[in-house]
């Protein structure tokens, strides 16, 4: 736990000064990552990934204002309290 309360007081760290949420759901990504939302696509058929499996790719989606963070954090992440969504906003805002 030490070292985990480390890296987070470790500005440097990106997981520090970045805003970042993920998901699975029936397996595929769902994040957002500072302003933009990450989506993870059907496999490409073209492109073998390691063991024979399917490579699939994150489209990004830019959200441009805090408004259209805070909606898209709040319709993809129910389990987030609104308020708990806005200071994470705000705090990363400020670093």
């Amino acid at each position: 736990m030490v070292e985990m309360l480390q890296i987070y007081r470790n500005l440097s760290v990106p997981a520090s000064t970045t805003l970042r949420i993920v998901h699975w759901v029936n397996g595929r990504a769902t994040a957002v990552r500072n302003e933009a939302l990450l989506q993870e696509e059907d496999a490409d058929d073209r492109d073998d990934g390691p063991e024979g499996g399917r490579i699939r790719r994150l489209r990004a989606t830019p959200l441009g204002t805090d408004a259209q963070i805070l909606s898209e954090i709040l319709e993809q992440f129910p389990q987030f309290d609104e308020e708990l969504v806005r200071r994470a906003i705000a705090i990363w805002r400020t670093l």
